[in-house]
């Protein structure tokens, strides 16, 4: 075996960025079909899907990123895992560009009414009840961490009685913002 068969793998993080990108927009229809679907079998199939490929998609996206700031290709699943390792500017660049591409309150903007209900749940008082955090994009990362591991199986969540709910609108939007911000930022310096 030569020097060569034992270097680490050239990773084209364009690729995978186009490839996030591909994952996305076919979540987005697969969600779409769900909606419309008149069959049991198709919304479940949807219903599971759309989420796994968003999440698919941010695991994919932000490897790019980890790859393309640290040259080691990293194998986790878990999203909020993989937020961490990113260096510093890396991380808040994409935060600004998530506060940046929320809606602000617009019919795009997924954030208030999806992360409400916990939000709700995890109040202490009135206050936090009325004016809840604002929620950045490494609490929603590590809010749906497992997704890509756990829906797989969602029988198994479903056994489990598990409360583990799944916004694709939310996931889709975190994609978005994590390829948009990679295309527009091809080095971070």
């Amino acid at each position: 075996m030569s020097d060569h068969d034992k270097s680490t793998p050239v990773i084209d993080t364009d690729f995978m960025i186009n490839n996030a990108a591909g994952l996305l927009s076919i979540a987005i229809q697969v969600e779409h079909e769900g909606e419309d679907a008149f069959d049991t079998d198709r919304f479940i199939g949807s219903f599971q899907a759309a989420p796994i490929l968003s999440a698919l998609g941010i695991e994919i996206a932000l490897k790019a990123w980890i790859y393309r700031d640290s040259k080691t290709p990293n194998k986790s699943h878990n999203l909020y895992s993989l937020f961490k390792q990113l260096d510093n500017k890396t991380m808040q660049l994409l935060e600004d560009a998530w506060q940046r591409g929320r809606g602000r309150g617009t019919h795009d903007d997924p954030i208030h009414d999806l992360v409400a209900p916990k939000r709700m749940l995890e109040a202490k008082n009135w206050g936090e009840l009325i004016y809840p955090r604002p929620s950045n994009l490494c609490e929603i990362l590590e809010e749906y961490q497992n997704v890509f591991v756990d829906w797989r199986y969602l029988h198994e969540l479903l056994a489990e009685n598990s409360s583990n709910t799944i916004q694709p609108i939310l996931l889709n939007k975190v994609l978005e913002v994590l390829i948009k911000t990679y295309r527009k930022h091809p080095r971070i310096e």
